[in-house]
């Protein structure tokens, strides 16, 4: 059964948020609902799992922008923003690329695609090949 992503995002935004002792600001909810083709405790432990990799490169003052943009169906677009979150431009620690391939291979595994942009992370859902990258 399909899981509704706004709902999983908060779910697990504010797990993180507690865990980690980091401020999480998700966008006000869309009226316009968006779903993923995974079910909800798989969406979710993905989900987590890539925020808690975000909550663990935040630099102080520790914060994270989740911002949820539901395109033309059945697209759907999460943004991760934060002091620390590498950008495309940036190289990832080396530290942190066991957990951005763990989280990328998590995402991947909910029919979505972890991606770095001008800003931070990005989550794309949609209809996307099997053998998309």
């Amino acid at each position: 059964m399909p899981s509704v992503i706004d709902d999983v995002v908060r779910d697990a935004a504010d797990a993180i948020a507690r865990e980690h002792h980091v401020d999480i600001e998700v966008n006000p909810p869309s009226p316009h609902e968006s779903e993923c083709v995974a079910d909800y405790e798989e969406h979710r432990a993905a989900i987590t799992q890539l925020l808690r990799l975000a909550a663990e490169m935040a630099t102080p003052p520790r914060s994270l922008h989740l911002v949820i943009y539901p395109e033309t169906p059945p697209i759907t677009r999460l943004y991760i923003r934060g002091a620390g979150i590498p950008t495309m431009y940036d190289a990832i620690s080396e530290q942190h690329r066991p957990g951005v391939r763990a989280a990328a291979a998590a995402i991947k595994q909910i029919s979505a695609r972890l991606l770095r942009d001008p800003g931070g992370f990005l989550v794309l859902y949609g209809t996307l090949a099997a053998d998309d990258p």
